[in-house]
């Protein structure tokens, strides 16, 4: 009977541990505890609203039933931002004091491709891994997020993240066979390039 018993509870242990993985690789943004709500609007209109008010979008990604965002004001300061999902109003907004006036200037450089000798990589003026640090500056060229956005969901990918750095836009995406795809496109062109 001991013996049983520990087999039935071995079943259901590894049982449930199955389906919880299965339940996991399977999960997508949209759906579990967490999770952002079926009814949630895609990140191209999030990126839309944004860009109206005037804001740059550097990230989106969901994050505990919320977007967590990344934007420059017009003036070039860094906000941090959560979203309602389902609305797009504005939660939480902290501005970021790590993005100084040195950082936007080294950006905008190297965003116009006229990078000095502290700006290569491994030199030690940048971010930890060399160069130029994490966000471009305010007013580096290239195609807004909500044109990479709207492009890719007319494309018939359902985007999950976005982030703009160093001039790439690195995006996460649902295929219409529920795949997950990663894809770098050049922010200035909209160009593939992996």
């Amino acid at each position: 009977m001991k013996t049983t018993h520990r087999t039935l509870l071995s079943l259901l242990a590894g049982g449930s541990l199955l389906a919880t993985g299965l339940a996991f690789a399977s999960s997508d943004d949209r759906d579990g505890d967490g999770r952002l709500p079926a009814d949630a609007l895609p990140l191209g209109e999030i990126a839309a609203q944004l860009e109206a008010d005037d804001y740059r979008v550097l990230a989106i990604e969901p994050d505990d039933r919320r977007y967590e965002v990344e934007v420059l004001d017009r003036e070039g300061q860094l906000w941090e931002m959560e979203l309602d999902p389902r609305t797009g109003e504005i939660l939480d907004q902290d501005r970021d004091d790590r993005y100084e006036r040195k950082d936007r200037d080294r950006d905008e450089r190297y965003e116009r491709g006229d990078r000095d000798r502290d700006d290569r990589p491994g030199r030690g003026n940048g971010d930890q891994r060399g160069g130029p640090s994490r966000h471009e500056g305010p007013r580096a060229a290239g195609l807004p997020a909500s044109a990479i956005l709207a492009d890719m969901e007319s494309r018939g990918y359902r985007v999950l993240e976005i982030e703009r750095y160093r001039g790439v836009y690195e995006l996460e995406m649902r295929n219409e066979d529920g795949f997950e795809v990663e894809a770098y496109l050049d922010a200035r062109t909209g160009e593939v390039l992996r």
